[in-house]
């Protein structure tokens, strides 16, 4: 759809091999980073950010459909900005924007910034996937993707470390150092009825999105959500109980509150049968 509404455009797809060759040759402080990271689309996320700084152009998601051209005073290389960002259809979700269709000049210092922002995240400790941070930071990538059943959605982390939350935390910070003052550092947020159009849970659960979101005219996102066929629960930004959406945080937080309450009740039974044992043999 890209290269019909774009003929102009040279199209290139890249792989996981040359993703890591461009950390290793461009960014090589951060490929132990890179390497460590426990989820694939976490590796996906930030060569997006690198490649855009190094090469400039757009980069959009597999599943994003091109519907007309997206140039032009509203959309990608309007001459008020030098970057553009899509805007993100459930702020709750992911922030303000999504890194799912982005465009920038070579070198634009809002890249650095969000490459800074996403090695400062993953250090990070105050999650629900503390633990499998931890085996992370001390190598253990295997054991870490093991236990992430036991912990919680995955995704709790990916958004925070390399995805949209992350994306939106360094926008914001970017945009209160004054950055978006000037137009030759400026990040534009692409209007979501034009350039996004559909709801992050509409696609993913079956529903009806057009009704609610309609189709958008320069771009639109399928939101096919591959990355998290590997996770424990669906990714909707909420999970579905009896019918009932609960944010997924709150989610994880009463399963970690009932597997506390079962441990304590089992200890104390143990208590209880030990202390009547002692009763008898007195």
């Amino acid at each position: 759809s890209w290269l019909r509404c774009m003929p102009g455009w040279t199209h290139v797809l890249w792989d996981d091999n040359d993703a890591r060759e461009l950390f290793k040759e461009e960014s090589p402080e951060l490929l132990t980073m890179f390497d460590t990271y426990p989820y694939p689309v976490q590796r996906s996320d930030i060569f997006r950010y690198l490649v855009l700084f190094k090469y400039g152009g757009l980069y959009a998601d597999m599943d994003y459909e091109c519907v007309a051209d997206i140039s032009g005073p509203e959309g990608i290389g309007s001459t008020n900005a030098t970057a553009f960002v899509s805007g993100a259809p459930n702020i709750l979700v992911d922030g303000k924007v999504q890194n799912t269709l982005m465009s920038s000049a070579p070198g634009h210092l809002f890249w650095e910034h969000t490459l800074s922002t996403s090695a400062y995240n993953c250090g990070r400790m105050g999650e629900i996937e503390l633990v499998v941070r931890l085996l992370v930071g001390l190598g253990f990538c295997s054991a870490a993707f093991q236990m992430r059943p036991f912990l919680g959605w995955t995704g709790i982390s990916v958004l925070s470390t390399t995805g949209p939350r992350m994306v939106s935390e360094a926008y914001d910070a970017y945009d209160d150092m004054g950055n978006n003052d000037v137009e030759t550092t400026r990040v534009s947020i692409l209007p979501v009825a034009l350039f996004n159009g559909q709801a992050d849970q509409g696609a993913k659960d079956g529903g009806d999105t057009d009704l609610t979101y309609p189709c958008a005219p320069k771009s639109i996102h399928r939101n096919s959500a591959g990355w998290t066929k590997n996770s424990p629960f669906p990714y909707t930004g909420e999970h579905r109980i009896f019918g009932v959406r609960f944010p997924h945080r709150l989610v994880a937080l009463l399963l970690l509150e009932i597997m506390a309450l079962v441990a304590c009740a089992f200890w104390c039974l143990g208590g209880q049968e030990a202390l009547d044992e002692r009763t008898k043999v007195t």
